[in-house]
C-alpha cells in the first residue's frame, strides 16, 4: 500500500511538470498526499532512531561477550599450564579437552 501511494504521488508530480507552455497547473497533488508523505519522513525518522539505539545495545552487548570470551580463554591457559605438569591420568584428559578448545578456538 505504501509503495503503491508513492508510485501515485510521484505519477501526479511528473504530470504537473509535463504541462505545455501557457497552461495553468491543475494542482493534482493535495494536501492529503503532502501530509502522507511529511508522516512517512516522520516514520523514517522515527526507525532510523530506533536502528541508530537498537545498534549502540548490540555493540555494548558484543563488546560485553568478547570481553568474557577472553576471560574464559585466560582461564583455560592457566589450567593448560598448571595442569601440564601433573601425572595423573583424568588430569592429561581434562587437559587434552582444554587444548582442543583453545585449538578450535584459533581456527
Amino acid at each position: 500500500m505504501t509503495k503503491e501511494r508513492l508510485e501515485e504521488i510521484k505519477f501526479k508530480r511528473a504530470c504537473e511538470r509535463r504541462i505545455a507552455p501557457g497552461m495553468s497547473k491543475s494542482n493534482h497533488i493535495d494536501s492529503s498526499d503532502i501530509d502522507w508523505l511529511i508522516e512517512q519522513v516522520e516514520q523514517d525518522k522515527e526507525y532510523e532512531k530506533f536502528v541508530f539505539e537498537n545498534n549502540i545495545a548490540v555493540d555494548k552487548e558484543i563488546q560485553k561477550l568478547i570481553n568474557e570470551n577472553k576471560r574464559y580463554q585466560e582461564a583455560i591457559e592457566i589450567a593448560i599450564h598448571n595442569m601440564e605438569s601433573d601425572d595423573n591420568i583424568g588430569i592429561h584428559f581434562a587437559l587434552s579437552i582444554l587444548k582442543y578448545v583453545m585449538e578450535s578456538d584459533e581456527e
